[in-house]
Protein backbone atom coordinates (compact mmCIF):
# COMPACT_ATOMS: atom_id res chain seq x y z
CA UNK A 1 0.00 0.00 0.00
CA UNK A 2 1.41 3.28 -0.75
CA UNK A 3 2.56 5.93 2.14
CA UNK A 4 2.58 9.48 2.61
CA UNK A 5 5.14 8.86 5.14
CA UNK A 6 8.01 11.32 4.04
CA UNK A 7 10.85 9.83 5.35
CA UNK A 8 9.99 6.05 3.55
CA UNK A 9 9.92 7.64 0.16
CA UNK A 10 11.91 6.21 -2.98
CA UNK A 11 15.48 7.67 -4.18
CA UNK A 12 13.74 9.32 -7.05
CA UNK A 13 11.33 11.36 -4.47
CA UNK A 14 8.51 9.06 -5.46
CA UNK A 15 6.20 7.54 -2.61
CA UNK A 16 7.25 4.12 -0.87
CA UNK A 17 5.03 1.71 0.24
CA UNK A 18 3.99 -0.30 3.97
CA UNK A 19 4.29 -3.49 3.89
CA UNK A 20 2.44 -5.56 6.79
CA UNK A 21 3.06 -9.04 7.20
CA UNK A 22 2.39 -8.98 10.31
CA UNK A 23 0.03 -6.79 12.40
CA UNK A 24 -1.19 -6.20 15.95
CA UNK A 25 1.12 -5.07 18.65
CA UNK A 26 0.69 -3.65 22.48
CA UNK A 27 1.81 -1.01 24.32
CA UNK A 28 5.49 -0.52 25.72
CA UNK A 29 6.11 2.92 26.63
CA UNK A 30 4.50 6.78 26.34
CA UNK A 31 4.87 6.54 23.01
CA UNK A 32 2.39 4.53 22.63
CA UNK A 33 -0.20 5.97 23.76
CA UNK A 34 -1.53 7.93 20.47
CA UNK A 35 -0.99 5.35 18.56
CA UNK A 36 -1.89 5.85 14.96
CA UNK A 37 -1.18 2.11 13.90
CA UNK A 38 -3.73 1.10 16.94
CA UNK A 39 -6.46 3.96 15.71
CA UNK A 40 -6.13 3.02 11.76
CA UNK A 41 -6.24 -1.00 13.09
CA UNK A 42 -9.98 -0.24 14.79
CA UNK A 43 -10.73 1.64 11.31
CA UNK A 44 -9.97 -0.69 8.74
CA UNK A 45 -12.47 -2.98 10.52
CA UNK A 46 -15.09 -1.20 12.00
CA UNK A 47 -15.15 0.77 8.76
CA UNK A 48 -14.21 -1.43 5.77
CA UNK A 49 -14.49 -4.86 7.54
CA UNK A 50 -11.25 -5.82 7.17
CA UNK A 51 -11.13 -8.73 9.12
CA UNK A 52 -7.25 -8.89 9.20
CA UNK A 53 -7.37 -6.86 12.07
CA UNK A 54 -10.37 -8.18 14.05
CA UNK A 55 -9.75 -8.71 17.64
CA UNK A 56 -5.92 -6.62 17.72
CA UNK A 57 -7.82 -3.59 19.80
CA UNK A 58 -9.57 -3.20 22.93
CA UNK A 59 -11.05 0.54 23.40
CA UNK A 60 -10.04 1.50 26.29
CA UNK A 61 -9.89 5.95 27.93
CA UNK A 62 -8.44 7.95 25.89
CA UNK A 63 -8.77 6.06 22.39
CA UNK A 64 -8.29 2.19 20.95
CA UNK A 65 -4.96 0.73 22.26
CA UNK A 66 -3.80 -2.64 20.83
CA UNK A 67 -3.96 -5.84 23.21
CA UNK A 68 -1.11 -7.69 22.47
CA UNK A 69 -2.86 -9.43 20.28
CA UNK A 70 -0.32 -10.42 16.87
CA UNK A 71 -1.56 -11.84 13.45
CA UNK A 72 0.65 -12.84 10.47
CA UNK A 73 -0.20 -13.00 6.68
CA UNK A 74 1.08 -15.26 4.64
CA UNK A 75 -0.82 -13.62 1.54
CA UNK A 76 1.05 -9.94 2.67
CA UNK A 77 4.27 -12.03 2.91
CA UNK A 78 4.38 -12.71 -1.12
CA UNK A 79 3.79 -8.77 -1.78
CA UNK A 80 7.44 -7.65 -2.47
CA UNK A 81 8.06 -11.14 -4.55
CA UNK A 82 5.23 -10.14 -6.80
CA UNK A 83 6.11 -6.24 -7.39
CA UNK A 84 8.87 -6.12 -9.76
CA UNK A 85 10.23 -2.27 -9.93
CA UNK A 86 11.75 -1.51 -6.84
CA UNK A 87 10.68 0.20 -3.93
CA UNK A 88 10.70 1.51 -0.53
CA UNK A 89 9.08 -0.54 2.28
CA UNK A 90 7.94 0.38 5.77
CA UNK A 91 7.82 -2.93 7.22
CA UNK A 92 5.23 -3.86 9.75
CA UNK A 93 3.67 0.27 10.46
CA UNK A 94 0.87 -1.67 11.83
CA UNK A 95 3.32 -4.01 14.24
CA UNK A 96 6.44 -4.29 15.68
CA UNK A 97 8.26 -6.94 13.66
CA UNK A 98 10.50 -7.42 16.68
CA UNK A 99 7.42 -8.24 19.34
CA UNK A 100 8.04 -11.29 21.50
CA UNK A 101 4.92 -12.94 20.06
CA UNK A 102 5.86 -13.16 16.42
CA UNK A 103 6.57 -16.77 15.84
CA UNK A 104 10.58 -17.15 14.68
CA UNK A 105 9.54 -19.44 11.90
CA UNK A 106 7.64 -16.35 10.60
CA UNK A 107 10.78 -13.93 11.02
CA UNK A 108 13.20 -16.13 9.21
CA UNK A 109 10.19 -15.93 6.43
CA UNK A 110 9.64 -11.90 6.13
CA UNK A 111 13.91 -11.65 6.67
CA UNK A 112 14.22 -14.25 3.31
CA UNK A 113 11.41 -12.50 1.47
CA UNK A 114 13.47 -8.99 2.49
CA UNK A 115 16.95 -10.85 1.29
CA UNK A 116 15.85 -12.59 -1.88
CA UNK A 117 14.06 -8.76 -3.02
CA UNK A 118 17.16 -6.79 -3.26
CA UNK A 119 15.58 -4.23 -5.78
CA UNK A 120 13.83 -2.68 -2.77
CA UNK A 121 14.54 -1.27 0.71
CA UNK A 122 13.20 -2.31 3.91
CA UNK A 123 12.79 -0.04 6.37
CA UNK A 124 12.43 -2.04 9.93
CA UNK A 125 11.85 -0.09 12.85
CA UNK A 126 11.14 -1.21 16.48
CA UNK A 127 10.30 -0.57 20.17
CA UNK A 128 11.99 -3.44 20.77
CA UNK A 129 15.72 -3.38 19.38
CA UNK A 130 16.86 -6.05 21.87
CA UNK A 131 14.84 -8.25 20.30
CA UNK A 132 16.28 -7.21 16.70
CA UNK A 133 19.74 -7.26 18.01
CA UNK A 134 19.74 -10.86 19.01
CA UNK A 135 17.98 -12.21 15.60
CA UNK A 136 19.86 -10.61 13.94
CA UNK A 137 23.57 -10.87 15.40
CA UNK A 138 23.52 -14.35 15.25
CA UNK A 139 22.17 -14.19 12.08
CA UNK A 140 20.37 -17.05 11.29
CA UNK A 141 20.93 -18.00 7.85
CA UNK A 142 20.30 -21.40 8.01
CA UNK A 143 17.07 -21.26 9.11
CA UNK A 144 16.36 -18.24 6.26
CA UNK A 145 17.28 -20.38 3.90
CA UNK A 146 14.72 -23.53 5.11
CA UNK A 147 12.26 -20.42 5.46
CA UNK A 148 13.03 -19.60 1.72
CA UNK A 149 12.82 -23.43 0.41
CA UNK A 150 9.28 -23.27 2.03
CA UNK A 151 8.30 -19.77 0.06
CA UNK A 152 9.76 -21.45 -3.15
CA UNK A 153 12.61 -19.12 -3.09
CA UNK A 154 15.74 -20.50 -4.79
CA UNK A 155 18.73 -19.73 -4.95
CA UNK A 156 22.29 -21.45 -5.96
CA UNK A 157 24.93 -22.97 -3.65
CA UNK A 158 27.01 -20.31 -2.44
CA UNK A 159 24.86 -17.55 -3.78
CA UNK A 160 22.23 -16.71 -1.00
CA UNK A 161 22.31 -12.83 -1.22
CA UNK A 162 23.03 -12.32 2.78
CA UNK A 163 26.09 -14.04 2.71
CA UNK A 164 27.83 -11.19 4.65
CA UNK A 165 25.36 -9.60 7.01
CA UNK A 166 24.69 -7.04 7.07
CA UNK A 167 22.38 -6.68 3.89
CA UNK A 168 22.77 -3.78 1.94
CA UNK A 169 18.97 -3.21 1.51
CA UNK A 170 17.30 -3.35 5.16
CA UNK A 171 18.09 -0.54 7.58
CA UNK A 172 16.93 -0.92 10.93
CA UNK A 173 15.45 1.45 13.41
CA UNK A 174 13.92 2.75 16.95
CA UNK A 175 11.74 4.82 17.99
CA UNK A 176 12.97 7.37 21.21
CA UNK A 177 10.38 9.44 22.48
CA UNK A 178 12.59 10.94 25.44
CA UNK A 179 15.71 10.91 27.45
CA UNK A 180 14.35 7.53 29.23
CA UNK A 181 14.51 5.27 26.54
CA UNK A 182 17.79 6.36 24.94
CA UNK A 183 18.85 2.73 25.70
CA UNK A 184 16.86 1.54 22.69
CA UNK A 185 19.92 3.59 20.82
CA UNK A 186 22.53 1.40 22.59
CA UNK A 187 20.64 -2.03 21.83
CA UNK A 188 20.42 -0.44 17.97
CA UNK A 189 23.85 0.32 18.05
CA UNK A 190 24.63 -3.48 18.54
CA UNK A 191 22.69 -4.42 15.94
CA UNK A 192 24.41 -5.19 12.25
CA UNK A 193 23.01 -2.65 9.74
CA UNK A 194 24.35 -0.78 6.94
CA UNK A 195 21.67 2.24 8.05
CA UNK A 196 20.85 2.90 11.63
CA UNK A 197 18.39 4.88 12.33
CA UNK A 198 16.22 6.39 15.30
CA UNK A 199 12.52 7.94 15.22
CA UNK A 200 12.19 10.69 17.51
CA UNK A 201 8.88 10.82 16.96
CA UNK A 202 6.45 10.83 18.87
CA UNK A 203 9.13 13.30 20.65
CA UNK A 204 7.41 13.84 24.06
CA UNK A 205 10.76 15.29 25.87
CA UNK A 206 13.88 17.30 25.38
CA UNK A 207 16.41 14.52 24.35
CA UNK A 208 20.31 14.93 24.52
CA UNK A 209 22.19 13.20 22.22
CA UNK A 210 25.34 14.02 23.68
CA UNK A 211 27.72 10.11 23.51
CA UNK A 212 24.78 8.91 21.76
CA UNK A 213 25.35 9.41 18.29
CA UNK A 214 28.21 6.99 17.21
CA UNK A 215 27.02 4.45 15.06
CA UNK A 216 24.09 5.98 14.11
CA UNK A 217 23.44 7.13 10.46
CA UNK A 218 20.32 8.54 10.34
CA UNK A 219 17.41 10.73 13.10
CA UNK A 220 14.27 11.22 12.30
CA UNK A 221 12.10 14.12 14.75
CA UNK A 222 8.25 14.55 14.46
CA UNK A 223 5.91 16.07 17.04
CA UNK A 224 2.69 13.99 17.99
CA UNK A 225 -0.31 14.40 15.86
CA UNK A 226 -4.23 13.29 16.12
CA UNK A 227 -6.38 13.40 18.90
CA UNK A 228 -5.04 14.01 22.28
CA UNK A 229 -1.68 14.97 20.55
CA UNK A 230 0.78 16.45 23.36
CA UNK A 231 3.14 19.50 23.10
CA UNK A 232 5.90 19.64 21.15
CA UNK A 233 8.39 22.02 21.50
CA UNK A 234 10.23 23.40 18.13
CA UNK A 235 13.10 23.83 20.39
CA UNK A 236 13.49 20.67 21.41
CA UNK A 237 13.91 20.02 17.21
CA UNK A 238 16.20 22.76 16.92
CA UNK A 239 18.56 20.81 19.52
CA UNK A 240 18.23 17.27 18.12
CA UNK A 241 19.15 19.44 14.61
CA UNK A 242 22.09 21.05 15.68
CA UNK A 243 23.72 17.91 17.56
CA UNK A 244 23.06 15.42 14.48
CA UNK A 245 24.41 18.00 12.05
CA UNK A 246 27.78 18.81 14.30
CA UNK A 247 28.14 15.20 14.27
CA UNK A 248 27.73 14.74 10.63
CA UNK A 249 24.31 12.43 11.13
CA UNK A 250 21.55 13.04 8.89
CA UNK A 251 18.50 14.41 10.11
CA UNK A 252 14.93 14.41 8.62
CA UNK A 253 12.22 16.84 10.39
CA UNK A 254 9.05 14.99 9.48
CA UNK A 255 6.28 17.34 10.95
CA UNK A 256 5.61 19.60 14.07
CA UNK A 257 2.76 17.80 15.36
CA UNK A 258 -0.89 18.88 16.23
CA UNK A 259 0.04 20.50 19.34
CA UNK A 260 3.13 22.49 18.94
CA UNK A 261 4.54 24.80 20.62
CA UNK A 262 8.09 27.50 22.04
CA UNK A 263 8.74 28.13 25.58
CA UNK A 264 7.15 31.28 24.93
CA UNK A 265 3.43 29.36 24.34
CA UNK A 266 1.78 27.97 21.22
CA UNK A 267 2.80 28.81 18.26
CA UNK A 268 0.78 29.03 14.95
CA UNK A 269 -0.55 26.27 12.98
CA UNK A 270 1.74 24.24 10.35
CA UNK A 271 -0.75 22.81 8.57
CA UNK A 272 -2.77 19.11 9.62
CA UNK A 273 -0.70 17.35 11.86
CA UNK A 274 2.03 20.13 11.46
CA UNK A 275 3.11 18.70 7.75
CA UNK A 276 2.94 22.54 6.58
CA UNK A 277 7.26 22.55 5.60
CA UNK A 278 7.11 26.26 4.11
CA UNK A 279 5.45 27.56 7.24
CA UNK A 280 7.87 26.11 9.61
CA UNK A 281 10.59 28.16 10.72
CA UNK A 282 13.65 28.28 8.29
CA UNK A 283 16.17 26.19 10.85
CA UNK A 284 13.55 23.39 10.70
CA UNK A 285 13.46 22.50 7.33
CA UNK A 286 15.64 19.93 6.88
CA UNK A 287 15.12 16.33 5.37
CA UNK A 288 18.06 14.57 5.10
CA UNK A 289 18.40 11.45 4.09
CA UNK A 290 21.60 8.84 4.82
CA UNK A 291 23.58 7.21 2.16
CA UNK A 292 24.66 4.10 2.06
CA UNK A 293 28.39 3.54 1.20
CA UNK A 294 29.59 1.61 -1.98
CA UNK A 295 31.06 -1.87 -1.14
Amino acid sequence: MTTKIQWAQNEDGSKGETWNPVVGCDPVSPGCKNCYAARQSARLFKQYGQVKYKGLISPRAGGDHFNGTIRTDDAWLQLPLRRRKGTTYFTCSMSDLHHERVPASFLHKVYAVMAHCQRHRFFVLTKRPQGMRDYIRPFYQGSMMKAADALGLRWEPGTFPSKQWPMSNIWAGTSVESQEYMPRVDRLRETPAVIRFVSQEPQLREVDWTGHLEGIDWVIIGGESGPGARPFFLEWASKTIEQCQDAGVSVFVKQLGDNPMTHRGRVGHFGPKGKDIDAWPAELRVRDMPRVAAA
